[in-house]
């Protein structure tokens, strides 16, 4: 009855996720290894509130989405092994469509914009790696996958704090980083540590 149950309960969560279709997908054989396209969204969509304000969402600042992040997951099954492949959103790349809006070789993350398809058969073709299968995280999965683990605990040296993301760490030391923190942790391109009585930027962005 437990393993049972269990098993009901963990389709009848999985039944949660949103799915979707993405052109260009190869099926997986056996046990043979095959890829996961991993796309991190700055997709505003479910966000309300102070939280749509701060991301500009509530202004439509930021409307539509772009591939902030993109990763490869190879997995082997036969080995037990999982390697991360990550590519730079500004990896410029022959584009398969929009060549009228964007010209024939330009940035990697302006296929993204109406959705994952264009984005992984660019991948495939480009880069010769066949995509399985495709997950999505947007501003509100990364809140939401926060608070399902139960946080992350992070080490910072320093109070950090970055005015853009509205990310404030007042204590140095281990902090469980959850909900809106994780957010606004991930898309600090400011970030900024308090250290022998100075602020210090990161310039790196």
């Amino acid at each position: 009855l437990l393993i049972g149950g269990g098993y009901l309960y963990t389709l009848w969560q999985l039944g949660h996720i949103k799915k979707i279709n993405v052109a260009g997908e190869v099926a997986r054989v056996g046990n043979q290894p095959f890829n996961i396209l991993e796309i991190g969204s700055d997709s505003r969509a479910g966000l309300s509130g102070a939280i749509a304000a701060q991301t500009g969402a509530s202004t439509g600042q930021a409307a539509g989405q772009r591939s902030d992040v993109i990763k490869i997951m190879h997995v082997d099954p036969n080995k037990g092994t999982v390697t991360v492949l990550s590519i730079p959103r500004d990896t410029v790349v022959t584009l398969l469509a929009n060549q009228s809006l964007y010209g024939k070789y330009n940035r990697i993350n302006v296929n993204f914009g109406n959705g994952p398809s264009l984005l992984a058969e660019t991948i495939t073709a480009d880069f010769g790696i066949p995509i399985a299968h495709t997950v999505v995280v947007s501003f509100l999965g990364i809140i939401n996958a926060a608070d399902a683990i139960g946080g992350v605990y992070m080490n910072f040296p320093f109070p950090a704090k970055d005015a853009y993301s509205a990310l404030n760490i007042k204590t140095a030391g281990c902090q469980l980083v959850t909900s809106v923190t994780a957010l606004e942790l991930v898309r600090s391109r400011h970030y900024q540590w308090y250290q022998n009585g100075v602020w210090r930027t990161d310039v790196t962005s």
